[in-house]
């Protein structure tokens, strides 16, 4: 109907694309570490 599937994105501004989706990634990757160091800690510590 006039408009095609994601070339919004694609077209407009790739570079911004590209940033958002490598933020979201390198968020949870850090996520994943943050957690894991978290319950590393031992229980006698808290």
């Amino acid at each position: 109907m006039g408009i095609g599937a994601g070339e919004y994105l694609l077209n407009a501004n790739p570079w911004l694309f590209v940033i958002l989706v490598n933020g979201f990634i390198g968020a949870s990757f850090g996520m994943i570490i943050f957690s894991s160091a978290i319950e590393a800690i031992p229980k006698d510590y808290m």
